[in-house]
């Protein structure tokens, strides 16, 4: 997590990336971001991800396939007021 907090107008710019172990074949992930927080782009092995997006919920869409076992990353920029 690495955040960037300006008061004086009271924004937040952001990057998190997320550790995550498959357990079961997927082709989307659920992130939850509040809605006043706009996503910048989402990234896993440096090759940018396709997500939609409905309130505070984000559906990232993989695009390599996420091996059951294996443990992976995706990055999320992020900010917003």
């Amino acid at each position: 997590l690495s955040l960037s907090v300006d008061p004086a107008n009271q924004r937040i710019d952001g990057q998190n990336t997320i550790r995550y172990r498959v357990v079961q074949p997927l082709r989307r992930m659920q992130i939850d971001l509040f809605a006043n927080m706009s996503v910048t782009r989402i990234t896993q092995n440096g090759k940018p991800l396709g997500y939609t997006r409905d309130g505070n919920a984000i559906f990232v869409t993989f695009t390599d396939p996420q091996p059951v076992g294996q443990v992976r990353e995706v990055t999320v920029t992020y900010g917003g007021q």
